[in-house]
């Protein structure tokens, strides 16, 4: 590999990202990173060519594998968003099986990028290189691929089966992810069974990314300033992102596979009340909710509002339910 390349990629998988976890999609000249933004990479330079080193193996080993050749020999792009994710590994850590999920979701979302009109480049996509957030670039993807269904005069129901069925594989592909990315970091190898009052945020995340199309609930939901849509995708990383150590303001010791700690702890009313709708809720029960929110001023005052008409106990059989439902019709 050359080593222009080599650090090309270096600095992709250093993350671009400040200590708060914000994002800069703008990538930096050769000099200027190591002379001007990161002097204190260059003053180490044992490690820095301990870190060199340990990305060139991990190429090396990892172009070994059948769905990476798939994935470069369909854009070479790729490369770069990849690099980004292998900060998380040593190389002895390094298996097919283990960056599997994240090689298909990266498939999936190259798939739908040379469908739509929509470059590597564009801000939105270079976001993705430096987070595991695909929510800009997935909204403006889907909404370019309904536009192309569209164009070619696809019925509207089978461009809207079409898009459902992308956006659930998508969105579990992601949750397979955050669960890879909690085992790399010493998590558990099996989920932690809950006790009966609570479940486990991969279930609950996999409840919201298997939900079957919503218009009715999306339409009222709006009536109360929820975005459906935002917030279904929001919610699928959010109680995912629970599983693993996180990053930044975001980041956490311990991981965190209660739903009902994920909820109680949540401080976005707009999405309580959508967690609440799309596990199916009575709207009355929801626009109460939204109601008392609205007589209080903090977020914090506005998310004890609406958990006090929609506790966690309601929350977990709305879950089970809805559990029954998707998966005893998807088993038979």
């Amino acid at each position: 590999m050359e080593i222009g390349k080599l650090n090309q990629f270096f600095i992709e998988m250093k993350e671009i990202v400040s200590e708060s976890g914000a994002i800069n999609v703008t990538t930096p000249g050769l000099r200027r990173y190591y002379i001007e933004s990161n002097k204190e990479i260059i003053r180490q330079p044992i490690l820095l060519c301990e870190q060199l080193s340990n990305l060139t193996k991990t190429w090396k080993k990892v172009l070994s594998y059948p769905l990476v050749q798939v994935l470069f020999r369909f854009n070479a792009n790729s490369k770069l968003f990849l690099a980004s994710y292998f900060y998380r590994f040593n190389v002895e850590d390094v298996s097919e099986g283990k960056i599997k999920t994240v090689l298909e979701c990266l498939l999936r979302l190259f798939t739908i990028l040379e469908l739509v009109d929509m470059g590597y480049a564009a801000d939105a996509a270079k976001r993705v290189r430096y987070d595991t957030d695909y929510l800009t670039i997935f909204n403006s993807a889907v909404d370019e691929y309904k536009g192309l269904l569209a164009k070619y005069q696809y019925p509207e129901e089978e461009i809207e089966d079409s898009v459902h069925f992308m956006i659930c594989k998508f969105l579990m592909g992601r949750v397979e992810v955050f669960r890879q990315i909690s085992i790399n970091e010493g998590g558990p190898e099996e989920i932690p069974e809950m006790p009966a009052d609570d479940i486990d945020n991969f279930t609950m995340a996999m409840i919201f990314a298997n939900l079957p199309p919503q218009p009715d609930v999306a339409a009222y939901l709006k009536e109360i300033n929820v975005n459906y849509d935002y917030d279904h995708l929001h919610m699928v990383t959010w109680f995912s992102a629970q599983m693993h150590h996180g990053r930044g303001n975001y980041s956490r010791t311990e991981h965190n596979y209660s739903a009902k700690t994920t909820y109680n702890r949540l401080l976005n009313p707009y999405s309580l009340m959508w967690i609440a709708a799309a596990l199916g809720e009575d709207p009355e029960v929801v626009r109460k909710a939204a109601a008392e929110a609205e007589k209080v001023k903090s977020y914090a005052s506005k998310c004890g509002a609406v958990r006090r008409e929609i506790p966690f106990d309601r929350i977990l059989d709305l879950a089970v339910a809805m559990f029954d439902e998707l998966f005893s019709e998807s088993e038979e």
